[in-house]
């Protein structure tokens, strides 16, 4: 038995089981259970585990804090326990699909949160080069086009770093997902959709879009890239070359 293994059964004891267990999800440090009876999730002996920071009942939440690690202990729940993330008809409850909209939510903010800082340096960043041009720097000049490229960088290269934290956040290869914003990037790509001529590969229309400061598309293509990947390491693991 893992360790991850023996900690995960730790904790559903203390949170009364399988039965107990409505729903589970996680954000970005916590898995989030539902439980059918909340007097069961057993905070004192949640917060004696060295593996949990802390342990809070937060609406119709019981939250277990465990930190960076807690993708790996919410996959070993899942894994080794079934539980319930529906209704029990066809049609998925109103709680399952309030918990996918918090789940989409969630790893937008864990996502975003990391790159807070660069941003508002950027915005800062034009806010004092406004303010040298109040003062009289040309706008045409040199200092002026140079500075302002700096502080743009911030936002034009906004998918690269999304496709850092996008990939800790799907635990995906992070140099594969830079590659993939590098796709989004490329010259070559900004070029064609300059030209504004129609492009397709194999058949496949490709959306002339100016993906530089964009948000939604690289997260979902780094979304979509870790299912492959993992499909890819069924196939052929990379301990295995």
């Amino acid at each position: 038995m893992s360790d991850h293994q023996k900690i995960t059964d730790r904790i559903m004891a203390a949170v009364g089981g399988t039965k107990n267990v409505k729903t589970l999800n996680h954000c970005a440090t916590r898995l989030r259970f539902t439980l059918a009876d909340k007097t069961q999730f057993d905070i004192q002996r949640l917060e004696q585990m060295p593996e949990v920071l802390s342990a809070v009942n937060s609406g119709d939440e019981s939250q277990v804090v465990i930190g960076a690690n807690v993708t790996k202990y919410y996959a070993e729940i899942t894994k080794n326990y079934h539980i319930r993330e529906a209704g029990d008809g066809t049609k998925p409850s109103a709680d399952y699909e309030k918990n996918i909209l918090k789940r989409v939510l969630n790893a937008i903010v864990s996502i975003m949160a990391p790159i807070i800082t660069v941003l508002i340096a950027g915005g800062m960043f034009k806010v004092v080069i406004a303010i040298l041009a109040l003062f009289g720097l040309d706008p045409k000049g040199v200092p002026y086009l140079t500075l302002s490229f700096m502080a743009d960088a911030a936002f034009y290269f906004l998918p690269f770093m999304l496709a850092v934290s996008a990939a800790k956040k799907f635990n995906t290869n992070t140099y594969l997902a830079m590659m993939m914003a590098g796709v989004l990037l490329h010259p070559n790509f900004t070029a064609m959709v300059a030209a504004g001529k129609p492009i397709a590969l194999f058949g496949a229309p490709i959306r002339l879009a100016s993906y530089g400061g964009s948000v939604i598309a690289i997260i979902l293509i780094v979304w979509f890239m870790s299912y492959v990947e993992r499909f890819a390491e069924k196939i052929a693991p990379l301990d295995c070359i």
